[in-house]
């Protein structure tokens, strides 16, 4: 897909080219103009036609003009090809200098230049790219990999259009133009063609001819006196994210409390903060961490969503230290003997882990979003050229022809005659219809011909050929209905036509048909809606006629229909009567219409509006009943209802109509049954005044949930963990045991009920069945949390992490760090090398004996940009966090 913002503008060309989001060697190019279409033969498409009215026809006829013309021509978005061979040749000098880049880094790396992958670029006259700019390791044969013998060749590809339209800009002035094709939608394929076409005046078909052609009768200009635009959108590409990061403070200190031992005197450095990761993942699988990506409708590589989620990481590892530690600076001196010295970085801060955390003013959350697709607007344009300047005479007639108009085709009216009606529904015999053609012969002499249709549903159409009377093609016509057992209706006035089909639409004959609908109509207040109208016509002798008609909750809608078998040109009347659940009738006045759709709206009137909101916790709700009262005692009024809630997510609005608009007070009560079987109500009316939501509390047993979360759990190492849970309260006589058992990292939930929410201390042991057999018991606890973390059990083991801050890539493109590990008491050999080509940090983890040595050797060698490989001699550590130093060359040192 083509991706945002342009790669390069080629102003020679006057293109802009964008470059595909996956393929670095496909383009897309767009140019800034418009111009006329040229077939395969590379001709334009256009075509003006002059055409002129002999003398005689204007004598017979003086409305006519003396003549016109019409204009037709092809637009579309092209670029020449031999522009196109420039760009190709352009755009090619770019993609060899990215894919030679690219095919350095891979061979350093020791990877196929078909698995890497670019996701960024800089454009520009010289490509340079690094690490920072590929993807190493991808699929070789997927359709984005580029070729590994030789840099790929330049595509050129459409953009996938999603709107398009035209506008033509030309001669404004009726004396020229007196009609056109202006402006219209765009094919949205290929290059985007708009077919484009004018009806000229006289004048305007002589000043179109004039423009482009000489006295001579070549061709005189390329430019045309028309502009035109596309307003066109085209999907693009833009990389989104909407990250949302979000933790629970309280269970998240507890985490970071049970990892804390792992580090020398209970504090870490900034280097060592970073060894947190690997928790922070745990704790983003236990919902500790709640961190969320919406990619929209784009579909992002894996390790776009891995870069951002260690950006996730770094945000919440800052919120952490903010919150959780204090900081101490590390006044130590390092020994500069100490051989490893150089890994270590001596201007470090030591955290400390707070004791005491206040957490209503903790906050971890982190929100950004960024759009992904979009739909990217392009709007080319430009006055149009013909490219006819300098064709012969010969040539020009292909495109500026004059027509002769007399043809014999013309000489009769054929005109055909065809009534619409519903035959089957109406009571319509027939539909009469009366043409006249009329006017002067070539002989002067007024001429006058007439024809009547009588049209059923049997033959609903007829024809009408008559010669015509010079060259007049103008007629009248009028037309009447026969109605069933009625008899014929008036005709109609006379009307002038042109056109040879002329069709009778026959709607509604002699009918009035209204429908009527409720509008602003609130049937929680009103029982129904009646309608009362009536029509009369004197003159036509149509007696007068009432009906009502009920409008309700279910019935919102009818329709009034009478036959009055003669034109519908007097106001229908009609009034409403609005009948309240409280017996009140509202009566509105005498109104008058002659739309087809009549909206009844209710009158004001004061109403109490309340809505049931339910609130609380509704888990173990089977439903709620909620009664309402009203009372008026002066007018002698009440009001009771009862709405029933089932679930928390249920509204309920209750409306009553008021006779007293200053007394407002009503009284509810609540009543809650749950599922296991007991039930709850108000002790006494609840008395509340006005218009309100009211919240429908649901006082309910308190529980106790308790979340196992065994995510730190390895069970490579103990593949089986039991955890027992306890609960005594025994002044309420509740005790509850439960054992859980873990075998993968599978969340667990402990949900039991409790007489105090107050009382919500439990403990918990755990057993850890060990892989090589043997289980290890640990002491038992007592927490009140309510997101229990399973620790996993320690064992003996070596963790590295090795930072690579230090190191320039630019002059070492690639470091590999060699940790060494031999015990030869307990049979331990391993060995790990580490490649570096970015300043992302690596972890070596093994395994050791209980009574294991914890020294190892390290050794470094630099691969330098000019081909040199240095090796550093090995150095034994202990430690658990190691700084790669920048190389020095031997003659610095």
């Amino acid at each position: 897909m083509l991706k945002v913002p342009a790669f390069e503008y080629f102003s020679d060309q006057r293109v802009t080219i964008y470059q595909d989001d996956s393929q670095f060697w496909k383009f897309y190019v767009i140019p800034d103009y418009v111009s006329i279409r040229r077939d395969i033969n590379d001709n334009p498409v256009f075509l003006l036609i002059k055409y002129a009215f002999s003398d005689e026809d204007r004598e017979e006829n003086p409305d006519l003009p003396r003549g016109g013309g019409y204009m037709v021509f092809d637009t579309e978005m092209s670029v020449p090809e031999a522009d196109e061979s420039q760009i190709r040749s352009r755009l090619q000098q770019r993609v060899d200098q990215m894919w030679n880049a690219m095919n350095d880094l891979a061979e350093q790396a020791g990877e196929d230049v078909r698995g890497m992958r670019i996701f960024s670029s800089r454009p520009g006259s010289t490509v340079q790219l690094t690490v920072d700019d590929v993807r190493l390791g991808l699929p070789t044969d997927s359709p984005e990999a580029p070729p590994g013998d030789q840099p790929p060749r330049v595509q050129l590809a459409q953009p996938t259009w999603t709107e398009g339209n035209f506008l033509i800009t030309a001669p404004q002035s009726e004396a020229l133009v007196s009609n056109r094709v202006a402006e219209g939608p765009l094919s949205l394929v290929g290059n985007n063609v708009a077919s484009v076409s004018m009806d000229l005046t006289s004048a305007g078909a002589t000043f179109m001819q004039k423009t482009l052609l000489e006295p001579s009768g070549e061709g005189a200009t390329d430019l045309t006196p028309i502009q035109i635009r596309y307003t066109l959108k085209h999907w693009a590409r833009i990389p989104p994210v909407h990250l949302r990061i979000t933790a629970d403070s309280r269970s998240l200190y507890a985490a970071l409390t049970e990892i804390d031992h792992e580090f020398e005197s209970h504090s870490c450095d900034e280097d060592e903060m970073t060894h947190y990761e690997t928790h922070l993942s745990m704790a983003i699988e236990a919902n500790l961490i709640k961190v969320q990506f919406d990619t929209g409708t784009l579909s992002l590589e894996d390790d776009f969503l891995q870069e951002m989620r260690r950006n996730a990481m770094s945000l919440v590892q800052d919120l952490i230290k903010e919150n959780f530690y204090d900081k101490e600076e590390d006044g130590d001196d390092e020994d500069e003997d100490d051989a490893t010295s150089e890994f270590v970085n001596s201007e470090q801060d030591i955290y400390y882990l707070k004791t005491e955390v206040d957490f209503e003013s903790v906050s971890i959350e982190y929100d950004e979003q960024m759009t992904s697709i979009v739909e990217w607007p392009v709007n080319p344009q430009g006055t149009l050229q013909t490219f006819l300047a300098g064709v012969s005479a010969s040539e020009m007639r292909r495109y500026v022809r004059e027509i002769d108009l007399a043809d014999p085709f013309f000489s009769t009216l054929g005109l055909k005659v065809q009534a619409f009606a519903d035959w089957k529904n109406e009571p319509i015999d027939f539909v009469e219809v009366q043409v006249r053609y009329r006017g002067r012969d070539e002989n002067n002499d007024f001429v006058e011909k007439t024809e009547n249709f009588t049209l059923t549903e049997d033959a609903g159409s007829g024809e009408w050929d008559p010669s015509l009377i010079g060259t007049k093609r103008e007629y009248e016509y009028r037309w009447r209905v026969a109605f069933s057992g009625q008899g014929e209706a008036d005709f109609t006035r006379w009307r002038r036509e042109t056109t040879p089909q002329l069709n009778i639409s026959v709607a509604d004959p002699g009918k009035i048909s209204v429908n009527v609908l409720a509008g602003a109509v609130n049937f929680k207040t009103v029982t129904q809606v009646q309608v009362e109208v009536s029509y009369r016509d004197p003159g036509s002798g149509v007696d007068e006629e009432s009906t009502v008609l009920i409008l309700g909750e279910g019935q919102t809608a009818q329709t009034y229909e009478r036959y009055i078998f003669t034109e519908w040109d007097r106001p229908l009347r009609f009034r409403s009567t609005f009948i309240l659940k409280d017996g009140q009738q509202i009566e509105t006045d005498w109104e008058e219409t002659l739309d087809r759709q009549l909206l009844i709206n209710a009158p004001l009137y004061d109403t109490l509006d309340v809505n049931l909101i339910p609130a609380g916790d509704w888990d173990d709700v089977v439903q709620t009943a909620v009664s309402l009262r009203y009372v008026d005692e002066d007018n002698d009024y009440h009001v009771d209802e009862v709405y029933i809630l089932k679930d928390e997510g249920e509204f309920k609005a209750w409306s009553v109509v008021l006779q007293n608009r200053d007394l407002r007070t009503f009284e509810y009560k609540v009543l809650a049954t749950f599922k296991d079987g007991t039930f709850q109500e108000s002790e006494d009316w609840i008395e509340a005044d006005g218009d309100q939501a009211l919240p429908v509390i649901v006082q309910r047993k308190p529980r106790l949930k308790v979340g196992l979360l065994p995510n730190l759990v390895d069970f490579e190492v103990t593949p089986i963990v039991e955890c027992t849970l306890r609960y005594d309260d025994d002044g309420a006589d509740i005790h509850e045991v439960e054992t859980f058992t873990f075998t993968d990292t599978t969340i667990q939930d402990w949900n039991i009920v409790i007489d105090d929410e107050d009382e919500n201390q439990y403990d918990f042991d755990l057993t850890y069945h060990r892989a090589e057999g043997g289980s290890v018991d640990e002491d038992r606890e007592t927490t009140d949390v309510t997101k229990l973390i399973i620790p996993k059990l320690l064992v003996p083991e070596i963790v590295v992490t090795i930072f690579p801050n230090l190191v320039n890539f630019q002059e070492t493109p690639v470091v590999e760090a060699t940790i060494d590990y031999r015990d030869a008491a307990n049979d331990v050999d391993f060995t790990d090398t580490l490649v570096f080509t970015d300043e992302k940090s690596q972890t070596v983890r093994f395994r050791i004996d209980e009574d294991s040595p914890t020294d190892y050797e390290l050794s470094v060698t630099y691969f330098l940009a000019d081909g040199q490989v240095v090796n550093r001699d090995p150095v034994t550590l202990s430690r658990k966090r190691l700084t790669l130093p920048r190389y020095v060359a031997e003659e610095e040192e």
